[in-house]
């Protein structure tokens, strides 16, 4: 599996010098020419970013994104919100509350009843237009998710 997501990896971030690259880099840390491979030192630097290397692997291979990557985001987001919320003050934290309509990924409530209600969305940091309207996009959805809870009827 290992070799497959380096195998991922470097075909995104290696010019072909006779074709485009599969992610539309202007300036790839590597060229491949016949038999040989040329490198920037400082563009491997900047290009080996742990975000690079994610966007790579659901640009490429969705499903391996999928089945290793996506599904941990959130999951993780709220179990690092959540030991925020402890480390800050002695909140009651429900996290995955399901409800009729869904499901709250957290749910905050103090000490005199004031409840907070996150949705964690676990999309890559976004950079360039395309990536940032996919967070608004997530971002919607988080807020529909909210407003939907927001709008059941309170029953004894």
């Amino acid at each position: 599996m290992l070799d497959h997501l380096v195998g991922l990896l470097l075909r995104a971030l290696i010019a072909q010098v006779t074709g485009a690259n599969p992610l539309q880099v202007q300036f790839p840390p590597f060229a491949r020419f016949e038999k040989s491979y040329v490198f920037s030192p400082i563009l491997v630097l900047n290009f080996l970013h742990l975000r690079n290397a994610v966007f790579a692997f659901s640009t490429l291979d969705a499903r391996t994104y999928a089945n290793h990557v996506s599904h941990e985001l959130e999951p993780v987001l709220i179990s690092q919100a959540i030991e925020f919320l402890r480390r800050s003050h002695p909140w009651f934290l429900r996290p995955g509350y399901d409800y009729a309509g869904g499901e709250i990924d957290l749910v905050v409530v103090g000490e005199t009843g004031p409840v907070l209600l996150i949705q964690a969305k676990g999309t890559l940091p976004p950079q360039g237009a395309r990536l940032t309207e996919r967070l608004a996009d997530r971002i919607r959805e988080g807020i529909g998710q909210v407003e939907k809870f927001r709008a059941l009827e309170v029953t004894e």
